[in-house]
């Protein structure tokens, strides 16, 4: 008969574990006012180098080791608090269903634009209709602003194809078009396919004045900024037609 050796802790291991344990609640509890979330926990627990960063960033008082890393690794803002709306938002549609200002690093304290039932119907929907309505903090980029800040090199995600058919000046007219910067609550999972530009926008039409097509640079950068502080991939096998019908 085989035995199984166990270690024995000590009453002194025992005890520094439970301090430990109390510490890890109190980041979490933190990490969660600044928008951290599951994602970037995991992240940091499956990648080695991340949170040998992360230490490095922590022990050297974090600005020099910020210039180091920030073109590499996808980083939350901690030095925007989130607002009481973020958190009530938070509190409908769940951490990974909103993109706070901290983590856009966005410059202006914006109101959100929905109502609390709102959030609660696109909620709702998500659990019931299989939608992912997301609020999402947007910085208001064009198109080509979003290419000149992340770049072309596909060896630092995310980044755009390189291809530059859309940056001549013939492309001007919806490739450096900017939206208003703000909160959007955006359904990622993508409807309306297979079929001409013309018919999506009259089945938009009859869902109501609520409702409408997203701008093409809101998605791209939507999609990007997630990816940036998450980790998560969007629509990584669609195509967007947007408001116009060049883009």
């Amino acid at each position: 008969m085989k035995e199984t050796m166990v270690r024995q802790e000590t009453v002194a291991e025992i005890a520094e574990f439970g301090k430990d344990h109390g510490v890890i609640h109190e980041m979490i509890v933190t990490g969660r006012k600044m928008g951290a979330g599951r994602n970037f926990y995991s992240a940091l627990a499956h990648n080695e180098e991340l949170f040998a960063r992360t230490v490095a960033f922590v022990a050297n008082g974090g600005e020099d080791v910020v210039r180091e890393i920030a073109v590499s690794v996808p980083q939350i803002a901690v030095s925007v608090p989130l607002s009481e709306a973020e958190q009530a938002a938070i509190a409908i549609l769940g951490q990974g269903k909103v993109l706070t200002r901290a983590q856009t690093k966005g410059e202006a304290e914006l109101p959100i634009r929905y109502s609390e039932d709102t959030l609660r119907a696109c909620a709702k929907e998500n659990v019931e209709q299989g939608t992912d309505w997301r609020l999402v903090y947007l910085r208001g980029n064009s198109l080509r602003q979003e290419r000149e800040r992340v770049g072309i090199n596909r060896k630092r995600q995310p980044c755009f194809h390189n291809n530059d058919w859309w940056l001549s000046e013939k492309e001007d007219n919806w490739a450096t078009e900017k939206f208003e910067a703000g909160y959007y609550l955006i359904d990622f999972n993508g409807r309306f396919g297979r079929t001409s530009w013309q018919n999506q926008e009259n089945v938009i039409v009859q869902l109501g004045p609520e409702f409408e097509r997203a701008h093409e640079a809101m998605v791209t950068e939507a999609a990007l900024r997630i990816f940036e502080a998450t980790g998560e991939r969007l629509l990584e096998t669609w195509y967007y037609w947007g408001r116009s019908l060049d883009s």
